[in-house]
Order: C-alpha cells, then sequence, then structure tokens
C-alpha cells in the first residue's frame, strides 16, 4: 500500500513485461495475452502496461487452487 511521507508517495516500484516475465518464469508472449484477456492486474500508461509487485502477489494467491485449500487449514 503507498504511504504518504513528506508530501511524497512511496510506492513499490512497477514491473514492465520483461521484469514480470521474468520473475514468474514465463514468456513475455504469455504476460501480453494475460493482459489482453484481462487475466493479470496491470496498469496502463498510455501505451505502456507495468505491473505493481503487490497486485501480482495477491493475483497468484487468489489463482491458486491450493489456496483456499490451504487457508481453511491454517486458519483452524
Amino acid at each position: 500500500m503507498p504511504m504518504l511521507t513528506e508530501n511524497k508517495i512511496d510506492v513499490d516500484p512497477l514491473l514492465n513485461t520483461s521484469e514480470l516475465s521474468q520473475w514468474l518464469r514465463v514468456q513475455e508472449s504469455t504476460i501480453r495475452k494475460w493482459v489482453c484477456y484481462d487475466r493479470i492486474p496491470y496498469l496502463k500508461i498510455g501505451r505502456l502496461v507495468l505491473f505493481r509487485k503487490e497486485d501480482i502477489q495477491l493475483w497468484i494467491l487468489r489463482n491458486n487452487p491450493k489456496y483456499e485449500e490451504w487457508s481453511k487449514i491454517n486458519n483452524s
């Protein structure tokens, strides 16, 4: 979550398609397809497509079929 400190917003750095593909270990074309079909959270600034690492981490958790099962086990 961005924090306001001395009139500056402290924001996690944004990832571009190349950086995200390396981090997730998938092809850049896969990332572009996910963006095209709105399967992944992204920001668009002009023609530039960027990704917030925090959003991607949450997206991974929510799209993991084992997450719900794991949550039930660990929250009992």
